[in-house]
């Protein structure tokens, strides 16, 4: 959720406030399945499966508060966030 929301958008009404965890919690769970794959990190396919994911994940992001620059940035910084921390034997901790 602090990825979403932190440092922009600066202001959500508590609708989308609401909506950006839906999205959080979805994405989370579905990142727990992505990375289960041991190594998941040295092959680029599953690599691009768990891009693939966030994007389709928070293409449910409330598109207001999210335009198409922001929501690049938010991909990118989950992604690299995803990458640098999550081994399979770390999916547990997501």
């Amino acid at each position: 959720f602090d990825l979403l929301t932190r440092p922009e958008p600066k202001q959500l009404t508590k609708a989308e406030q609401k909506e950006v965890k839906k999205v959080a919690r979805s994405l989370l769970s579905r990142l727990k399945q992505e990375t289960s794959v041991r190594h998941w990190r040295m092959q680029q396919s599953t690599r691009g499966g768990v891009r693939r994911a966030i994007r389709e994940e928070l293409n449910e992001l409330p598109e207001g508060p999210y335009p198409k620059e922001l929501w690049d940035q938010k991909v990118d910084v989950t992604y690299q966030y995803v990458f640098e921390r999550f081994s399979a034997d770390a999916a547990d901790n997501i």
